[in-house]
């Protein structure tokens, strides 16, 4: 049990343990545990790493050119993915001597963790680059298939959805657009000329 001097003390410690004051402090102390980062929610960059993610940044989208807030969600998933690759990539080559000693029986611990975060950035690349490519597929098709006139004509989902039979689907646009539903143009190559027939 304590006594009455010893609580006294303790508590007066513990004023003086209150953690660095100034924002300087504050901020080194916030990364006291990150070791890599390859877990964070964010990309963590340092000063000297902020130019060379920014000039990924701009050459990824300028490759990709983004449309929109769902696209520009997805791109930023694909930057931090891709960011985090290369770091991963360096990280492995300095904690192994080769290439060989990568598919070792028995590699070492941290060899096998960056493995793990590698295959992880891996899919979250891969996942964010086939919703991206979707997202501006979709984007496309929805151009391509609605007049200029008319926007919004279908959901996109029913425009790209693999199990609709192409037939059924030219008769859905037929009736959504009050067009007659002439038996003859069940092609969709007919069809599209019809609508640009009945728009003019």
């Amino acid at each position: 049990m304590l006594s009455q001097a010893q609580l006294d003390a303790n508590r007066a410690n513990a004023r003086l343990s209150t953690g660095p004051l100034s924002q300087e402090g504050k901020s080194t102390v916030s990364h006291n545990a990150l070791k890599h980062g390859l877990s964070a929610k964010y990309v963590p960059l340092s000063d000297s790493e902020r130019p060379q993610f920014e000039a990924l940044e701009t050459s990824l989208r300028n490759e990709i050119q983004p449309a929109g807030a769902l696209q520009e969600s997805a791109f930023q998933d694909l930057v931090a993915a891709a960011w985090k690759r290369s770091v991963v990539n360096r990280l492995l080559a300095e904690a192994s001597s080769s290439t060989a000693s990568l598919f070792d029986d028995d590699p070492s611990d941290r060899v096998r963790k960056l493995l793990r975060h590698k295959a992880d950035q891996d899919r979250a690349f891969l996942r964010a680059l086939r919703l991206l490519k979707e997202l501006q597929t979709n984007r496309q098709l929805l151009a391509e298939a609605a007049p200029a006139s008319t926007p919004g004509l279908v959901d996109y989902a029913k425009v790209t959805k693999q199990t609709q039979s192409q037939t059924r689907f030219i008769l859905e646009m037929k009736a959504k657009l009050g067009l007659d539903p002439d038996p003859s143009l069940d092609d969709f190559a007919d069809f599209q000329q019809q609508l640009q027939k009945d728009a003019a």
